[in-house]
C-alpha cells in the first residue's frame, strides 16, 4: 500500500498525518513544536522523527509534505527538505516543504485555491487563484507576527511596562495582568519578556478572558485589524470576487471577542469574502498536499 505523510508543524504542537490513495486518514499523531523560527533545527527535525517513528502503516511513504511554521525562503525550504531526508521512513520518499500556511490553505476545502489564514501562535494570511499567490506575515515571530497570540502577549506586556513606569495609569486590567502573570515590578517583567515565544503567545487567554476591560479591548482589536490589512491586501493583489477565507489557529476559531470583532470587521471591509473554520486540520492537508505532488 502507497501512503502520503503530511507534517503541520506549529510553534506549540506538530501534528503528522498519515493518508492513502483514497484520501482516507491511516494514523495520526501529535508531539513537540517543529516551527523553525521557534525550536532550533536539531530538535525540529528530531521532534519529527519522534513523532514518524509512532506512526503505524504496512506499506510505503510514497511523498511527504512538511507544512511548517517560520519557513520564509527557498533556502528555509531546501534546509528542511536536506533535514527530513535524514529521516529513516522517509528515505525512498518524494519530500518537499513550505510555510505551513499551505497546509492552511488546502485544509479549508481540500483544494489548493482559495484563501486561508492561519491565527494562532503565529499569524499569516495566504491567497492562491489558480494562477498566482501571494501570502502577508509570516515573517517571523521577531518580525512581530502581527494579529497573533504572540502580538497579544507582547503588547500585554508593553502596556503593563507603560503603567509599571507611570506613562500610564494603572487600572484593573493591570491589576488583573499583575495577578495572573505574577509580575509586579520592572524585574520580573524583564524576566517575561525573556520567555519563549510559545509563553508568550499563552498570554493571549489572558487577554481575551478580560477582553470588558477597555485596555484588553483596544490591544485585541489592534490586532485584528493587522489580520483585516493582510487579508485585504491579499484578496486584491489576487483579484479575487467571491471567495473563501478559511481560519485554521485556535485564537481565530476560539469564541471570543477577538474573533467575533474579527468577523465584524471583515463584513465591513471585505464583504464578498466568506470567513469560516477550516473544514479539515492542518495536517490532513499537509497530507493532501502530499499527495497532490505525487500526482503532479
Amino acid at each position: 500500500m502507497n501512503y502520503y505523510l503530511g507534517i503541520d508543524g506549529g510553534g506549540t504542537k506538530t501534528a503528522i498525518c498519515l493518508i492513502n490513495e483514497r484520501k482516507e486518514i491511516i494514523d495520526v499523531k501529535i508531539g513537540k513544536a517543529s516551527s523553525i523560527d521557534t525550536v532550533s533545527f536539531k530538535e525540529t527535525i528530531g521532534n519529527i522523527e519522534e513523532i514518524i517513528k509512532e506512526l503505524k502503516y504496512d506499506g510505503k511513504i510514497v511523498s511527504c509534505f512538511a507544512g511548517l511554521g517560520g519557513i520564509a525562503s527557498s533556502s528555509d525550504i531546501e534546509m528542511v527538505i536536506n533535514g527530513l531526508k535524514t529521516i529513516k521512513e522517509l528515505e525512498d520518499s518524494a519530500i518537499n516543504a513550505d510555510n505551513d500556511i499551505i497546509s492552511a490553505l488546502i485544509s479549508g476545502e481540500g483544494k489548493e485555491i482559495g484563501m486561508a489564514g492561519i491565527i494562532g501562535t503565529g499569524s499569516v494570511v495566504y491567497g492562491d487563484n489558480g494562477k498566482i499567490h501571494h501570502r502577508c506575515g509570516g515573517v517571523s515571530y521577531q518580525e512581530g507576527d502581527p494579529g497573533s497570540s504572540f502580538d497579544l502577549g507582547i503588547k500585554a506586556l508593553r502596556y503593563l511596562a507603560r503603567v509599571m513606569d507611570e506613562r500610564l495609569p494603572k487600572s484593573e486590567f493591570s491589576d488583573k495582568l499583575k495577578e495572573e502573570l505574577n509580575c509586579y515590578d520592572i524585574f520580573s517583567l524583564i524576566k517575561w519578556t525573556q520567555k519563549s515565544r510559545t509563553e508568550i503567545a499563552r498570554i493571549a487567554k489572558i487577554i481575551t478572558k478580560y477582553s470588558y476591560f477597555e485596555e484588553s479591548k483596544k490591544i485585541i482589536e489592534s490586532s485584528v485589524e493587522e489580520i483585516i490589512i493582510m487579508a485585504k491586501t491579499v484578496y486584491h493583489k489576487l483579484g479575487f470576487n467571491e471567495v473563501t477565507l478559511s481560519i485554521t489557529g485556535s485564537l481565530g476559531n476560539a469564541e471570543t471577542y477577538y474573533k467575533n470583532y474579527l468577523m465584524k470587521r471583515m463584513k465591513e471591509e471585505l464583504p464578498k469574502v466568506t470567513v469560516q473554520k477550516a473544514k479539515y486540520e492542518a495536517y490532513y492537508g499537509a497530507a493532501l498536499k502530499a499527495l497532490f505532488l505525487a500526482e503532479k
